[in-house]
């Protein structure tokens, strides 16, 4: 149980806003609980000349995938496509990657793979990078792909 008085000696709270019992002074009370916590902005302090500056949020930069590049976004019914994570973190100097689709296989590990659609049917499939910066901090970005039937796509003429 919540010694009300004690808190008021340590806390220095002013004795007549801890002990009102009517529903306002309640709310005084818990906004000035809350305030002393840090979690309050000074705007509802019980004093208005009172004046206290909000605590600064901790920078976290976190880790930030910008996307999945990819060598070709439509691709024949059995090509190989290269797939690309970009993805940064400026506090963690070693990223680890996960990868999953929709269909097809991922061939590789790391930053880079490929995306094999060997055996799929033509339409489209999500390649997802799933990066992990070690903390517990995880996100994602992804790329779509169109998978279209074999001699749709131009061929570009090979060079000698």
């Amino acid at each position: 149980m919540l010694d009300v008085r004690r808190l008021v000696r340590e806390a220095s709270i002013p004795r007549p806003m801890a002990l009102h019992t009517t529903l306002s002074g309640r709310l005084v009370f818990a906004l000035a609980m809350l305030s002393l916590l840090g979690i309050v902005a000074s705007a509802v302090t019980p004093d208005s000349k009172q004046k206290r500056r909000k605590k600064p949020i901790p920078h976290c930069a976190g880790t930030i995938c910008s996307g999945v590049s990819a060598s070709r976004q439509r691709v024949e019914v059995g090509d190989r496509v290269i797939l690309r994570a970009d993805a940064t973190n400026p506090e963690v100097q070693e990223l680890t990657y996960r990868w999953e689709t929709t269909g097809g296989r991922i061939l590789g590990a790391g930053v880079e793979v490929q995306f094999d659609s060997a055996g799929l049917e033509p339409g489209r499939y999500r390649v997802t990078a799933i990066v992990d910066d070690g903390t517990d901090l995880v996100t994602d970005c992804s790329v779509e792909l169109e998978l279209v039937p074999i001699g749709t796509l131009e061929r570009e003429p090979a060079s000698n």
